[in-house]
């Protein structure tokens, strides 16, 4: 019977205590929170509450660490993402310029071909040297309505791409830097509180 009222008067102390400064501390008064901790020390529960307040810190250390490895699961998957849309990008520019360079060269072989033919026909015949000057003239213009075409076909989805690219960029960035600054104020308010 001794026992039970020693026992039921040190828990009744370290309830006390822990009720002192827990209410200490979220209230951020850490003068009441050390006198708390003095008046604990005095009754013989400071080591009870060294050892409450140890398991609470490794457990909400766990709980950061595991809310930590969320975010940064979270970050890679949105890089991922941000990666994944710059390809694409570099892919669309690379079609672009092979398109590009198709067209140049085989402008180039055409004009080659027709070299030999026109030498040999114009030969100091002027009517001939108009005609092969329109030539030259309708093949360049062929080419430039190629090169429009490309660039119409083209030129809208890659800045549609680069566009995307760009807003998608942003966003990530506004999300990233909102869960940051809500991640840290959480931790921030379990620290504290």
């Amino acid at each position: 019977d001794d026992q039970f009222q020693s026992f039921f008067l040190q828990l009744s102390i370290l309830v006390t205590a822990m009720t002192h400064l827990r209410t200490a501390l979220e209230e951020g008064d850490f003068a009441l929170a050390e006198r708390a901790m003095d008046e604990a020390e005095e009754a013989g529960v400071g080591k009870y509450i060294n050892r409450v307040a140890l398991i609470m810190v490794g457990t909400q250390v766990n709980a950061m660490k595991h809310e930590m490895q969320q975010f940064s699961q979270e970050v890679k998957t949105k890089a991922n993402r941000l990666i994944r849309g710059q390809q694409d990008f570099v892919t669309v520019r690379k079609r672009l310029a092979a398109a590009s360079y198709k067209l140049n060269r085989d402008g180039a072989e055409q004009m080659q071909k027709l070299m030999p033919f026109l030498k040999g026909f114009i030969g100091g015949n002027d009517r001939a040297t108009i005609h092969m000057a329109f030539q030259a003239w309708a093949i360049e213009m062929d080419q430039m309505k190629r090169e429009r075409m490309i660039e119409e076909m083209y030129g809208k989805r890659f800045k549609e791409c680069e566009d995307r690219l760009t807003a998608w960029q942003q966003s990530v960035i506004r999300n990233a830097t909102r869960s940051v600054v809500r991640h840290m104020e959480q931790l921030n308010e379990r620290l504290v509180g």
